[in-house]
């Protein structure tokens, strides 16, 4: 049984690292994938142009850390969490809501600030609706973990 114990606890810890490993420890899943995201450059006011068209928006490998209550962005799928483009950290986030289509085949939704005005959540659209709802689903269950961690 001792060893049981030890691998299980082995395994806590890697799944903790990699989300593919989660099917194998009874936690939800965290949710990670390609998203699609605005150009940084972009400030959410200019979200739409005259013409209706979203501007530059660009995909990312999103990973949602649950250890570290935060959600980090990589250029690709297989580079290291270090090399993350960019963290959101939960606890600066309220809530997760649904978000209006960017542009067709795209399904939104946004981080709400804790503070600050809501047009300034952080817009995130993925491909499916499947994988909006996975989210969305991930965050909400997230969100509240996050802010009492950092309490």
């Amino acid at each position: 049984a001792m060893e049981q114990a030890e691998i299980l606890s082995m395994q806590q810890s890697e799944a903790d690292m990699t989300s593919d490993l989660h099917a194998a420890v009874d936690l939800p899943e965290a949710p990670s994938g390609t998203l699609w995201k605005q150009g940084s450059k972009v400030h959410i006011t200019q979200f739409v142009e005259a013409a209706g068209e979203p501007r530059e928006w660009v995909s990312r490998h999103f990973r949602l850390l649950s250890t570290s209550h935060s959600i980090v962005y990589l250029q690709r799928e297989d580079d290291p969490v270090a090399e993350a483009l960019g963290l959101l950290r939960l606890c600066d986030f309220d809530r997760v809501e649904d978000a209006p289509s960017p542009h067709q085949g795209l399904f939104a939704f946004k981080l709400i600030p804790t503070t600050g005005p809501p047009e300034g959540a952080f817009v995130l659209a993925s491909t499916t609706a499947e994988k909006k709802a996975a989210w969305m689903e991930g965050l909400a269950s997230a969100l509240p973990v996050a802010a009492a961690a950092a309490e």
